[in-house]
């Protein structure tokens, strides 16, 4: 019997060392400071007491991951619990506690290997490298060259690896990550120096397979925050890779029926197929703690993979919060209530502001920001200059990444809190007034929507799309790019009553933007030699301040951003512009007096 015995525990070891292997992947992206729990749109959910349509949140996702590993565990398979990146911004937390918050409560989620995401840089390198030497997850991005930057060394070496070797059991897996190369574009690096992905990836994999000793990776593993079509890409050109986690998207894949309000863009796991055959399954899990990805891998003796199934579990209010980080949630949101619960003003509509919403079509609330810019300086140069005109800076704008949330005021009695508006703006950016010509304004209009093609799904181009106040213009996206524009009307400041002129590319026009905009945020060009007047209030003091005198708000779709020939990027069907949306509303008005 006892020989028995140990010829099974041989069979048993033997098996493992030959690679048959069961591993759930456990993942999350883009919770962006989500560290409470959220409303169905990913604010700040208000029933705090019975949690009643309450979503995520840290304490939520940490029971639901402790959930699932000893369900792992039950099964016989190993787990891990991967993060792709964009864990800062977002919330009130971030925008007052920043690095500290982050750290703090991101080290209670146990998470095994994170990556870097655009946002860690959002204030700079200074910002970055204390959560760095407080966090107890390793950070990896093969891309990531930050030896020019003595802040983000450690006596140990490097704070960001370019990939991790974790032991489970027999089985070596390697994490390899990597971030998009744009975050230069749209944040401050400083000396960083980020390369493009997959010749990264590929250097990295080689320097694995060179090193010396029995730790070869059995699985490879890309972590990385560059977008659902970039992850797409790896996954079929690197021959070594076998499965890709990502972010920055916000991507949502779900296989059957929808759980949510959220649509899926595709089935979950996405399987790519490489020109070899081998199929690399792709995964992200939309966003700001709502779910929870959950992907089951078994591969056989031979390391092929055989299965590749899951979904991504919705976080709802049926799902219990785990105690210990609820509390320490608690201590934080108790620092937060000082400022964060102020309210400000009230709505009386709901205001939509996700980035999502505003980054193909005119949203409301960015109509709002954008108006709320112009009367500013409106106010403050009649205040200086004889009033023979109202304002020289009669049109302002700002790009759909600096509009991060929905105010939804009848979840809250129709009050505006502060912490709503530093949700929505939590960058607090300068707003500068500069003069730009005509030429170049209609530059600056054909480059917001040159990123994207006819069904908007350049998701990770988005961000650019400009709301604006004092400009109506029309694109057609069957054109090809820079040159989409095919109206555009710009109110006058220069008269005593404002009306909409054609745009003139030898004249001169007054803009207000955020300093971000004017210093080349989101790849945007301006001269920076150009004379600039920088206001006395930040982009989010602004709104504060214009809620306050004029609410309850309720801003409206005026027409001011019409898309042509936009296709819905779900159904494929054409989306109705709003002159034309208006014009049938008319209809039916005048047919229903008769």
């Amino acid at each position: 019997m006892q020989q028995l015995l140990a010829l099974l525990a041989l069979a048993a070891c033997l098996a493992d060392v030959r690679g048959a292997f069961k591993l759930t992947l456990l993942h999350t992206n883009d919770m962006h400071a989500r560290f409470d729990e959220t409303n169905q749109n990913t604010g700040p959910c208000k029933n705090t007491v019975s949690h009643k349509g309450c979503y995520g949140g840290f304490a939520r996702l940490k029971h639901a991951v402790l959930e699932a590993r000893q369900r792992a565990t039950q099964q016989g398979r190993s787990s891990l619990f991967l993060n792709a990146g964009d864990n800062f911004q977002g919330t009130p937390y971030y925008t007052l506690f920043k690095w500290d918050v982050t750290a703090d409560l991101l080290n209670r989620l146990d998470i095994d290997v994170m990556s870097l995401g655009n946002h860690e840089f959002d204030d700079g390198v200074a910002g970055l490298a204390p959560f760095l030497q407080k966090s107890k997850t390793p950070i990896v991005s093969a891309n990531v060259d930050t030896g020019a930057e003595t802040s983000l060394q450690s006596s140990n070496g490097v704070l960001i690896q370019k990939s991790l070797k974790i032991k489970l059991g027999s089985t070596t897996v390697c994490v390899v990550g990597y971030l998009t190369p744009e975050t230069k574009f749209l944040a401050n690096t400083g000396k960083v120096a980020i390369s493009e992905e997959v010749e990264a990836i590929r250097a990295e994999i080689k320097q694995l397979k060179q090193e010396p000793g029995a730790d070869k990776c059995h699985v490879i593993i890309g972590l990385g925050h560059s977008g659902f079509d970039v992850d797409k890409h790896i996954a079929a050109v690197v021959p070594e890779i076998d499965v890709i986690v990502g972010g920055h998207t916000d991507t949502f894949l779900y296989s059957g029926k929808q759980p949510d309000i959220e649509k899926p863009e595709a089935n979950y796991p996405y399987m790519v197929t490489q020109e070899s055959g081998k199929r690399v399954p792709v995964v992200q899990a939309y966003g700001y703690t709502k779910y929870l990805g959950e992907l089951k891998l078994d591969w056989d003796d031979n390391w092929n993979l055989v299965r590749a199934s899951g979904n991504p579990v919705l976080l709802d209010d049926k799902v219990p919060q785990d105690a210990p980080v609820a509390e320490e949630v608690k201590k934080w949101t108790a620092k937060l209530s000082e400022n964060a619960n102020q309210v400000v003003g009230s709505t009386t509509a709901r205001l939509e502001g996700t980035t999502g919403l505003c980054s193909c079509a005119e949203c409301n609330l960015g109509n709002l920001i954008a108006d709320a810019y112009v009367e500013y300086y409106a106010t403050k140069y009649r205040q200086l200059i004889p009033p023979e005109h109202w304002t020289d800076a009669p049109i302002s704008f700002c790009q759909a990444g600096s509009v991060r949330a929905t105010i939804d005021g009848f979840y809250s009695s129709g009050n505006i809190t502060y912490g709503d508006v530093l949700t929505v703006m939590p960058f607090k950016n300068k707003l500068i007034k500069t003069t730009i010509t005509g030429a170049h304004l209609l530059k600056t209009l054909e480059f917001s929507v040159a990123p994207l093609d006819a069904s908007c799904s350049n998701k990770h181009s988005k961000s650019a799309f400009l709301q604006v106040s004092g400009i109506h213009v029309t694109y057609d996206m069957s054109k090809p790019p820079n040159s989409r524009v095919v109206e555009a009307r710009v109110r006058c400041g220069h008269c005593m009553v404002p009306k909409y002129l054609p745009l003139d590319k030898n004249a001169t026009y007054g803009v207000i933007m955020t300093d971000y905009i004017f210093m080349g945020g989101d790849n945007y060009s301006f001269d920076q030699d150009a004379p600039i007047t920088t206001l006395e209030l930040t982009d989010t003091e602004t709104v504060v301040d214009y809620i306050r005198r004029k609410s309850p708000v309720y801003p409206e779709l005026s027409g001011r951003v019409k898309v042509l020939n936009l296709s819905d990027p779900v159904s494929g069907s054409s989306v109705l512009t709003v002159s034309l949306l208006l014009f049938l509303s008319t209809l039916f008005l005048t047919s229903y007096s008769k």
